[in-house]
């Protein structure tokens, strides 16, 4: 059996982060089909989260209208009838900058390598009750980095030392054209960076609302590393080979005492 990931990122000059879905072919299928429909009962292209909230290009007229709640909550309730499970990785990118050296840079990666490996390596453990032969395919959307990330996921792939390996099945980069689960990887991603930049840089303490909805929704992992995560790891970083894949934050997005 071969789940389908489908990932995105979503950032500004403080928070990085990259999130996804993970679920069966059948329940994608389920949901594109319906999401599409969606889509074009509002009158746009697509489900972009940052033009969305921010109210430009397509979205412009929306402004002080209830097209917006309209549009968002019914695709959220595609999410909560669909088995997905939610994926999220983030850094908070000053702490990052200050916080880690050179050659811990190095070897974690830029800020969308270090984050979607890390989500990738989320999803793969998450797997090791399945039967071994259990795979996921990643589709990530494009960007400037996508030919590192698939080299990146093929390298823990054929690591021998990376104990989840064998979980990893293909990774190819596609567009919210090709692929309309890219949409609600675009949900995710965008919510849970949301909730950092919130609560790390503007000191909110509430959630948004869709991010209550989709953790009401769906199973969701999201994890994320600050100062004190990069200095927790600093010498495991430093002695560790190149392209490690290292789970040593102990920040997650899914403790409810951060609400």
């Amino acid at each position: 059996m071969v789940l389908s990931f489908f990932g995105d990122e979503s950032y500004n000059d403080k928070i990085f982060t990259f999130g996804g879905f993970m679920a069966l072919e059948t329940e994608w299928t389920k949901l594109e089909r319906k999401w599409k429909r969606r889509v074009k009962k509002a009158g746009v292209s697509r489900f972009h989260a940052a033009e969305l909230n921010g109210y430009k290009k397509e979205f412009e007229s929306w402004r002080g209208t209830s097209k917006s709640k309209d549009f968002v909550v019914p695709l959220l309730n595609i999410i909560k009838h669909r088995k997905m499970v939610g994926f999220s990785f983030a850094m908070l990118l000053d702490d990052y900058r200050n916080y880690t050296s050179p050659v811990a840079k190095d070897k974690l990666g830029s800020p969308y390598i270090c984050c979607f490996k890390h989500c990738i390596a989320m999803a793969a453990q998450l797997m090791h009750s399945m039967p071994p032969e259990d795979k996921f395919a990643v589709i990530i959307d494009r960007n400037s980095e996508e030919n590192d990330a698939v080299k990146m996921f093929y390298r823990i792939k054929d690591d021998p030392t990376v104990p989840y390996r064998h979980r990893l099945a293909t990774c190819v980069p596609g567009s919210w054209q090709e692929y309309v689960p890219l949409q609600a990887a675009d949900m995710i991603a965008y919510d849970t960076f949301k909730l950092l930049d919130d609560t790390h840089v503007h000191g909110k303490s509430k959630w948004r609302k869709s991010l209550e909805a989709l953790y009401a929704s769906a199973q969701l992992h999201g994890k994320f590393f600050d100062k004190d995560s990069f200095e927790s790891i600093k010498e495991k970083i430093e002695v560790c080979p190149a392209n490690t894949v290292i789970i040593g934050d102990r920040n997650d997005f899914n403790e409810r005492e951060q609400k």
